[in-house]
């Protein structure tokens, strides 16, 4: 199991918000517990998908349908 904590630091890593200490906590726990370190790669490689997948374009005329269905 991971610990919560190690979850959100994974998270923040990622968005790019954690700290400097914080980031070496992180890697130092990722080097010593292999099931974290898959995990963490498995974040990487969802936000790396998503990223290259891209915004899809709304279909014609959504805006006009909510607004009429308000």
């Amino acid at each position: 199991m991971i610990e919560p904590k190690f979850i959100e630091m994974m998270n923040l890593e990622l968005d790019g918000a954690l700290g400097e200490s914080d980031t070496a906590s992180l890697h130092e726990h990722l080097s010593s517990n292999p099931e974290a370190a898959r995990y963490f790669e498995d974040l990487r490689a969802a936000l790396a998908a998503v990223d290259a997948a891209g915004q899809a374009d709304p279909p014609p005329g959504l805006g006009a349908r909510i607004i009429a269905a308000v």
